[in-house]
């Protein structure tokens, strides 16, 4: 199963941003049933993290800001790589290697322009500033985009951002558990 594959089928995805102890919140997130892992960049040894994991779970690297980001992430074994933002450069990298590509858009033009450009799926971000309503509205016209919400997703609206037509939730390590559940859940 491809990494977009199993997003979509998991619809989740947990963030590991600077946890104190990644190796044992990895392990509990992974024993919890959760199967992809977005480990961030400015997370502190990220591509050690990325090395060690990538055996016992799906690893994707976050907050990759450039190509050299990206080609670090991929060679330390990240599956894919999502950006707070859409950057042409890590896209066309990305596009030339086949490696899945997940670039942050909030506004309609950002969201169309991230897809243009080639992206694997698009991350609306940050999605509680408008919340599930503000999902459904995107994808109004714009119904052909795979879209990942995170920022600001709680245990209480991840089911609401999956029934707005969201593929999949993200959140922080701090609460991907209830997050997950309230995702099973509501499925």
């Amino acid at each position: 199963m491809s990494v977009l594959e199993q997003i979509a089928a998991q619809r989740f995805v947990a963030i590991l941003r600077r946890p104190v102890d990644l190796d044992a919140i990895a392990a509990e997130l992974v024993e919890a049933g959760i199967q992809v892992l977005e480990i961030t960049l400015d997370t502190p040894d990220a591509l050690d993290a990325i090395a060690d994991w990538r055996e016992r779970a799906t690893v994707i690297a976050g907050t990759v800001r450039t190509v050299g980001d990206a080609e670090a992430a991929v060679d330390a074994g990240a599956r894919a790589v999502v950006s707070p933002v859409t950057v042409r450069d890590i896209l066309d990298w990305c596009s030339e290697r086949d490696v899945p590509v997940v670039p942050g858009a909030l506004t309609p033009t950002e969201v169309e322009t991230a897809w243009q450009l080639g992206a694997s799926m698009v991350k609306v971000f940050p999605a509680g500033l408008g919340g599930p309503t503000y999902v459904r509205s995107l994808l109004g016209p714009l119904s052909d985009v795979p879209l990942i919400v995170t920022g600001g997703v709680t245990p209480e609206n991840a089911p609401e951002f999956l029934a707005a037509g969201a593929v999949a939730v993200g959140a922080d390590s701090s609460r991907a558990r209830a997050v997950f559940e309230a995702v099973r859940v509501g499925a």
